[in-house]
Formats: structure tokens, sequence, C-alpha cells
């Protein structure tokens, strides 16, 4: 790629309009007293002057702009869905994907001039009058390589990768070359220059360690190429793989909560299972609450949990598969098809079949049947919608064991599946993943942008999307604001009168030394369930809490008088831990949610759900962090029912670590 200043440029397109003028007068029967400094670089008509007989030069047009990042994308650098869906009936499910700011482009155009042909077409960049770079375009021959060195995927488009300093929302291109001027600018939608933190914390179970199953240098660390594939899939600016602060979970057992019908259960190794996924989502549930506790669950990032485990005779069990859903995903430890299969769950996005059946996904079966071309920006591989030829006339293609059957393209090819649905596999020799669908890659940026309206007073009002840990913000964090294609200030306060915690769930206090403390609880007296796991140590982040041994912090959440009158709506306010620290001090906290119904926090349980064991609504899963630099002698689980009206002296200790 080769980039030079658009003062040199306009210097050649002056040097070769003078020539031009210049060959006019050598031919004589020009009116001098006309021929002044009209160079043709304004002019898109292509026509000779009648008056000067010199030649104005054309502006160079073109038949066919596209734009590539995840996805082959139109000229406008969009692509919208509007689907009716089965379920909500004449609500339509909309989506766009469009092109993610900060990020490197493929740009490819079909010029049009051809008579004579471009002398060395470019494009350049605008943004208003300022212009970020000119770069020359390459020649169809060099278009980005088809994967599995399939057909090309044009023969007559030029080429060029943008750089990611210059994909920022409102640009213009414009096309130009030695013998032809400046074509009218095209502007390709541009969203958020989106991050994501992908923090790795692996689980260690019922004694597995680095010697008997898989080091934490392997487990915590996913190499190079799953980094670069990974983000080739994901529609953001930037995606950062990160050990955890706490580094590893290492835990004797872990406590499964009631789920298909079974009552919550001690799980002290993997041969105990009474469903091949009870241990994942036991993991699930509790790294859940660590990353609440941590103040992450309102921004962008998500959490991995790779899961090591040992069986009853000692030995490494892998785990079979792997769960995920609300921003965490867990599994095994290799980073291919599972991973990134939990992770589609973790941004929100289900079985593609299943959503094709409800009508909120548009290709068959979960197929990429009508999807676009994908694009791996950082290997330069165009990526086509069908499998590739080694894998066309087989078994998995003719039959292919989908719920509808392999969909075929017109051409009678075996399509690929989503990641969402079957497509481990599909991928490229050498390869970890398949591609998403381009709705799928919508559904991923939607994730972090969200979308913006206004309120009666014009305010803008937030649906979805993240809120982003913005170094440049004043407060620190930052919004999308989808209606002005730029970050809004985001302020942390406490909203919903305290329904949700405090402070937005963000962080007080950032990088200090904590201990996260995890409970489990089963109000159905489940024998061997409610308890406290090992603490887990590290530099972590803080958040606000209610203290219930402060006066003035429970009278802040007495129901509907208090300022925080919603805190305890949801289940209510009955539990406190309080952790004794060596030197014989001690934090309070009082935790949101118990058994209570909604809305009804100063009533008896009546919830016939809260005491069957069978039952979700009868277990608890609780995470706080606290603050470290201590140790820890004694943490417990206090019964202090309706806490805002006074805590006990001496309060039941329901368990303790």
């Amino acid at each position: 790629m080769n980039k030079f200043s658009k003062k040199s440029w306009i210097l050649k397109q002056h040097t070769t309009a003078l020539i031009v003028l210049t060959l006019s007068a050598c031919g004589g029967g020009s009116n001098t007293s006309n021929s002044t400094a009209s160079t043709g670089q304004n002019s898109a008509s292509g026509s000779s002057s009648n008056s000067t007989g010199l030649d104005v030069l054309p502006a160079l047009s073109y038949t066919r702009l596209e734009y590539a990042q995840t996805h082959v994308v139109p000229e406008t650098g969009k692509l919208d869905w509007s689907i009716t869906s089965n379920i909500l009936g004449t609500v339509p499910t909309t989506a766009q994907l469009h092109l993610t700011a900060g990020r490197d482009t493929l740009l490819m155009v079909a010029l049009s001039g051809s008579n004579p042909a471009p002398v060395n077409p470019k494009v350049e960049v605008m943004l208003g009058t300022t212009s970020l770079g000119i770069y020359m375009l390459n020649s169809p021959s060099q278009l980005p390589v088809t994967e599995s060195n399939g057909p090309a995927y044009s023969n007559v488009q030029h080429s060029v990768t943008l750089p990611a300093s210059v994909v920022q929302p409102g640009i213009a291109v414009q096309f130009s070359a030695d013998n032809y001027v400046v074509s009218p600018p095209s502007k390709p939608k541009v969203g958020l220059d989106s991050t994501m933190d992908l923090f790795v914390l692996p689980f260690y179970l019922f004694g597995a360690t680095d010697a008997n199953s898989y080091p934490l240098s392997v487990t915590s660390t996913p190499t190079s190429s799953v980094l670069d594939q990974t983000y080739a899939q994901w529609p953001i600016a930037k995606l950062n793989f990160i050990n955890h602060p706490a580094k590893r979970v290492d835990w004797p057992y872990i406590v499964v909560a009631p789920r298909n019908g079974n009552a919550a259960y001690r799980l002290a190794n993997s041969s105990q299972q009474l469903d091949g996924f009870d241990g994942m989502s036991a993991v699930l549930n509790a790294m859940g609450g660590i990353r609440s506790a941590n103040g992450d669950a309102p921004t962008n990032n998500q959490y991995y949990a790779p899961l090591l485990m040992l069986d009853a005779a000692g030995k490494f069990a892998w785990p079979g598969g792997g769960l995920g859903g609300g921003n965490i995903g867990t599994g095994d430890h290799l980073y291919q098809g599972i991973f990134i299969h939990e992770q589609g769950h973790a941004f929100g996005m289900p079985h593609a079949d299943s959503d094709y059946s409800s009508g909120t996904y548009p290709y068959v079966g979960g197929s990429l049947l009508g999807s676009s071309w994908g694009y791996d920006s950082v290997r330069k591989i165009l990526r086509p919608t069908y499998l590739r030829d080694d894998l066309q006339n087989t078994a998995g293609c003719r039959t292919g064991d989908f719920p509808r059957g392999r969909q075929r393209d017109s051409s009678g090819r075996c399509i690929k599946q989503d990641p969402m649905q079957s497509g481990a596999g599909d991928q490229a020799a050498g390869d970890y993943y398949t591609m998403f669908s381009d709705y799928n890659a919508a559904r991923i940026q939607r994730y972090f942008e969200g979308v913006t309206t206004l309120d009666a007073a014009n305010k803008p009002i937030y649906s979805g999307g993240k809120i982003f840990v913005d170094a440049k913000s004043p407060t620190g964090y930052s919004r999308w604001n989808s209606l002005t294609s730029s970050r809004d200030t985001y302020t942390p306060t406490t909203e919903n009168k305290g329904a949700y915690g405090l402070n937005a769930s963000l962080p007080t206090q950032r990088k200090v030394p904590v201990h996260a403390i995890v409970v489990t609880y089963s109000g159905a007296g489940t024998a061997n369930v409610s308890q406290v796991y090992p603490p887990i140590s590290y530099q972590g982040n803080l958040l606000s809490y209610i203290d219930p041994t402060d006066a003035a912090q429970r009278a802040s959440i007495v129901p509907n008088t208090g300022a925080l009158p919603w805190f305890c709506v949801w289940g209510g306010c009955d539990y406190t831990v309080r952790v004794t620290y060596a030197d014989n001090s001690t934090s309070h906290v009082l935790l949101q949610g118990g058994f209570r119904e909604g809305y009804r926090p100063m009533d008896p349980i009546s919830n016939p759900n809260a005491t069957d064991p069978s039952k979700s609504d009868s277990f608890k899963t609780w995470a706080i962090n606290v603050p470290g630099g201590k140790a820890i002698q004694k943490i417990e689980l206090l019964d202090t029912p309706m806490a805002w009206k006074g805590m006990p002296a001496n309060p039941p200790v329901l368990v303790s670590r």
C-alpha cells in the first residue's frame, strides 16, 4: 500500500492537465483569450470546451464499491434486516451490520473508466474538508485470495486496505487517476470503535493441578493465532485476551444449583454429575457472581472459564462441551469450536436454527445461505459461504447432521453452517473457526453499540449496548450514541432507586487488594449446599455496598420511604456477610435478594418454589468483593431479616468458613 501526500498528488494532476493544454495549443485553432485557468479538476462532464478546444479530464467513475471487515458490505457501508418474528407477531426484529471504526478495512471497487484505462488509480479518504490519506489502488489481480484457494471473489475490482486510523464516522471516499479527476464522494456508514476485554479465569476443580491436568500457562493464555482468528470473527476495533487478575480458581468442590428437576448438590468429582452440564452450570453461576462483584457486569468485557476437572479415579476429565450466556462462557481450554460457540451465547445469540424457527434469524436452518462473503482482515483472506472443495460431496455435505439438512446454493454447492448451529468443522483446513453469518455479526456489533432514541425532552435513551471504560472520558466511562455516531460521556449514578445496586454497579475503587467471596445457600434446607467457597484474593475492584451496622445506611433502604426505596424490592434484604480479619476488624455487607416475592420485601415468604428443593427459586448464589490487604479469619452468612429494621446484637450464623 502506497500512501503519499495530497500536495504531491495535486501537483501531478496539475502537471497532467498542463500537458493537455500544451498539446491542444500546438494543434492551433484555440482561442487564447479564453484559454485561462481551467484544468478540468472539478469537472465531471468529460466534454471538450467549444470555446477553447481543450480536452477536459473526466471524473473517474465506478460501477461497484464494497468494503470488508468481517463481511463484505455494499457501498453504503451497511447491511440492514427487518424480520417479522413468528413469536412477536408484527413486531419486526431489526439489525444492521456496518463498518467498525478503528479497524483495517478492505476497499474493493470496479472502476468504469476504460477508454482510456485509469492510470495510477487511487482513493482519497476525507473527513469533512480534511484529507486523511490518499492510497494507490491495487490491480484486480492483487485482490486478497479466497479461502482454501477457491475462485477469486472478483476479477474486475481494484482494492486497497484502508488503515484503521482513517476508518472513522463521517468519512467519505473519492477516486481519481492521473488521467481522471476525482469522483463524487461516497460516504459509508461507520460505527463505534469498540474494544473488548476477554478475561480468562481457569477453574481447577476437584484436585486438578498443573501437573495432573494442563498448566496455567496453557489454559490462561490462548495462542496468537487464536487471538487473530477470534478477532477476525467479531466486528470490533480491538480485542484483548487477559488472564483475569485472580489468575485461577482452585476449589475442591462446586455446588450445583437445582436444575432439570433435581435438587442442589455438592459435586466433588466429575463422575458424580447427574447431567454432563452440571459442573459447567455451577461454574457459570460462580463466575457470573465474580464478574459482577468486580464491577465488570455493565462494561465492555466477557469472561471465559476453561474447566479443568478430575473424575472419581483422580484422572483428568474433559468437559465434553460448553455453556454460555449473559456475557460469560465455559468449556475446554483448547479455544476452538466450543469456545467460539459459547462466547456467541455470551453475546446473547441463541442456536441459529431455533432462531430461524422463531423468525429471528434470516437464513434457513442456521446456515449461511444468503449471507454475504466473510473476510479475515488479519490474514487478508476472503471467505465464501460455501464449503471448501474437499468437503463438497462428502457425507457431511450430502446430509449434514442438522435439523433441516445441509443447505445448497443455486450452483449446488453445500453451504456452511453458522458457529451457533453446528458450524464446527466447516472452517478451512488448519483454522479454528468457521465464519459467522453477516446477521450474527450484526448482533455482536449491536451488543456493544445498542440503539439510541430520544425521549420527549430530546434526551438520549440508550437501549442495550455497553458502558465503555474510557480513559478519554472525564468520568472514565462512555456510551455509544447511535443517533450522533459518537461517544457520550457516561456518569455513574444509582438508578432505579437502588433496585439493581449502587453507582450503576460500577466500581468506586479500582485495582486495589480485594477478597472475592462466593456464597451459596438453600432456602429449602438442602443438605451440604449452603456454604462459603474458599475466598479468591487479587488486585481488583470494590463496589459500594450497604453496611447494615450503620443506622444511616439502614434508613436509606427502608422500602417505599428511604432514599433507596427499591433496594430490597427483588427478594428482600434478609442476609448479611460478615468478614472477620486476622486483626479482629470486621466488614459487613448486606446482600440484595433473598426468597421473598418480587415487590414484596416486607411480606412473609409466600412463593412455594422458594421452599421446593427442586426449583431454582429455592437457591441463591451471592458474590461480593471486600477489602483485601489483610488475611481473613472467618467468613459468616448471617440471618438478618428485613435488615432495615435493625441489626441484631448476635444474629444467627447460617454458614461460616
